[in-house]
């Protein structure tokens, strides 16, 4: 499936049997003004 989109069906269907567990959300806010970089990791 690499490449698509999921449908709004499908996403609802996922929704029902996957649950998130844990978010870690780094950022890196010194690489200017505008715009910055992101490190995100879900665990299920």
């Amino acid at each position: 499936m690499a490449g698509t989109n999921l449908t709004r069906a499908e996403a609802a269907e996922r929704a029902q049997i996957v649950a998130t567990q844990n978010y870690r959300i780094e950022l890196d806010l010194t690489t200017g003004e505008e715009t910055f970089a992101a490190v995100t990791e879900n665990d299920f």
